[in-house]
């Protein structure tokens, strides 16, 4: 069995000189610590990191990691930053299967697809409908995905066991 996180980057601040750039806004900031805090508690904590190499993905688990969950050190792939579901998924399916739990920080709407998608039918139906009927920044989705190998993470067949929301 492995647990999979999905986590959309906190509220970001818009316009700027470059998309890539955009930091964080003060309600991002507070939302991101507040995430880590709920992920402590719950003890949602991953071995494994991926973060998009945008401002404020980074801004975003630098905040999460600074309260009282304890995270290694995250992998930045280029190709992460607004990257399609699809590749969010192939990129999870080469992870080392060295890792048990991977938390995936980065953007809609592929973030909110991939956790759209990977839930099966027989997620708890009120998880399914906070999932599915808005995905904030700082959203959160926890997967139990009954596979051995990330090589062999389909889609529709994940337990959705939370969404966390700020």
């Amino acid at each position: 069995m492995k647990r999979l996180y999905l986590l959309r980057h906190a509220q970001a601040n818009h316009g700027g000189t470059s998309d890539k750039l955009r930091s964080l806004t003060t309600q991002g900031h507070s939302d991101a610590a507040s995430m880590g805090a709920v992920m402590a508690r719950q003890n949602y904590v991953p071995d494994y990191i991926l973060c998009s190499p945008a401002t404020r993905t980074k801004q975003t688990l630098q905040n999460l990691c600074s309260s009282d969950i304890i995270c290694p050190r995250a992998e930045e792939p280029q190709d992460l930053y607004n990257a399609s579901t699809s590749y969010i998924l192939q990129t999870i399916q080469e992870i080392d299967d060295a890792h048990g739990s991977l938390l995936i920080v980065a953007h809609n709407p592929g973030i909110h697809y991939l956790a759209a998608k990977l839930t099966s039918a027989e997620s708890p139906e009120e998880l399914s409908i906070k999932l599915f009927s808005e995905y904030a920044p700082a959203t959160l989705s926890v997967f139990d995905c009954p596979i051995e190998n990330w090589a062999d993470l389909k889609l529709e067949r994940n337990a959705l066991i939370d969404v966390v929301t700020p």
